[in-house]
């Protein structure tokens, strides 16, 4: 006959058996789950990236702004949807693969590798004027430039200081530029006019102040914060798929905090000292400040229309930099109006210089440069197709390095430049 403590120990016994069965049992059903769930997630994962090269390299594939939702293989399992946007002088991707209620997606910003059996250092147009270099000037790399050639002179005090006036191939270059991407132009141009899309979010806007802070996802539709008259950018942060709008200015105080935002005006000033990362894009003026530094993917374009002034520009300030595209176009052909772009004294441009018309660079471009013709000023005087103190090297430019969509073509191949969130 049992005790019957010999009993309770037996009855523990089995419970704690059944509780570690249970809790193996348990166990196993879960770590089965999280083993299908990561391995969906895997899946999902490769079919992001299988979406997102498909992007990269059929970007005509997708209509501006358009979601397209395919299954990859036929399979009924790998959905994706795919958008392509653009934004600035780039373009925005975002692809999301899901199966049930599990979901992986990627939003990137993409820009153009240079062809490098294209690519050059600088294009002059011909128009019947040799270059005229001075100073400490330095060219490196292949270079298109007018029939007359290139020569030294005596300008300002200063002759020509170096050995050779170009290091590099000398080519001949046409009379006009290179076709650039003209709906790009159009574009910017509607934007400049308060032209918006149908999806965007627009809303009424009177500024930042010290304390402010918005950001805005790029998997969401652009955010537009306009305004019907002069902006002034105090302090704060404004971050992401954020287009700031004036239909009068826009000044940016050195406490404000850009973080890939878009700035569109007639008028824009960036005050000196101020650091970050944006695309401005003026109509009638864009002046850059000293010591400013605009940090890549960065762009800085002036896009003169009929209701520009006679005498477009934009100016980058003493010891300014800017990483990425500066550039100078107009949607007009009107001989009366003019568009400069001006790299003032110890500027750095790493990228792309574009000027359809009349560009003084005096700083350095670590790059390649492309204008209609040179026009330097100096306190005593201008000169047509000179150089002073110029640098010019595309061989210094970053490897991986991509350029905006002004000038892409479609032999060029699309990189990302950077993960969005």
């Amino acid at each position: 006959m049992l005790r019957g403590s010999a009993l309770f120990y037996a009855l523990g016994i089995a419970v704690l058996i059944g509780l570690l069965s249970t809790s193996l049992i348990i166990y196993a059903y879960t770590e089965r789950l999280l083993i299908r769930k990561e391995t969906r997630a895997q899946d999902l994962q490769r079919n992001v990236t299988s979406a997102m090269e498909w992007l990269l390299a059929a970007p005509d594939d997708f209509a501006e702004g358009e979601t397209k939702t395919v299954d990859l293989y036929g399979r009924g399992k790998d959905s994706v949807s795919m958008m392509r946007r653009t934004w600035g002088a780039y373009l925005l991707f975002n692809v999301r693969s899901f199966s049930g209620k599990q979901v992986e997606e990627q939003t990137v910003l993409a820009g153009w590798l240079p062809d490098s059996s294209t690519a050059y250092t600088l294009y002059l147009a011909d128009l019947d004027q040799a270059l005229l270099l001075s100073g400490k000037t330095s060219i490196t790399g292949t270079c298109y430039l007018p029939a007359a050639g290139v020569q030294r002179a005596y300008i300002e005090g200063q002759s020509f200081e170096g050995f050779d006036l170009i290091r590099g191939p000398v080519r001949n270059s046409a009379r006009r530029l290179e076709p650039i991407n003209t709906n790009l132009v159009k574009q910017l141009d509607e934007v400049l006019g308060g032209k918006f899309s149908p999806t965007d979010s627009v809303v009424a806007f009177g500024g930042f102040t010290d304390g402010d802070s918005l950001y805005h996802s790029y998997r969401s539709n652009r955010l537009v914060l306009r305004s019907a008259s002069a902006l002034t950018l105090r302090g704060g942060f404004c971050g992401g798929q954020v287009c700031i709008f004036s239909s009068k200015s826009i000044r940016v105080k050195k406490e404000m905090r850009l973080d890939g935002v878009l700035l569109f005006a007639p008028k824009i000033f960036i005050e000196d000292d101020v650091v970050g990362s944006f695309q401005a894009f003026a109509r009638d003026s864009l002046l850059v400040g000293e010591n400013v530094e605009v940090r890549y993917p960065g762009v800085l374009g002036i896009v003169a229309s009929q209701q520009s002034p006679d005498l477009a520009y934009l100016i980058l300030g003493k010891k300014s930099v800017c990483a990425g595209l500066v550039f100078g176009s107009s949607v007009v052909a009107d001989y009366r109006k003019h568009v400069t772009v001006r790299l003032a004294q110890e500027t750095h441009v790493t990228g792309q210089v574009w000027c359809f018309d009349l560009l003084d660079v005096q700083g350095r471009v670590w790059g390649d440069v492309t204008t209609s013709k040179f026009e330097l000023k100096t306190p005593s005087a201008t000169y047509l197709n000179h150089l002073l103190g110029a640098t010019i090297d595309r061989s210094r430019l970053p490897i991986g390095f991509s350029y905006a969509a002004l000038t892409a073509r479609k032999e060029q191949r699309l990189s990302i430049l950077q993960q969005m969130r």
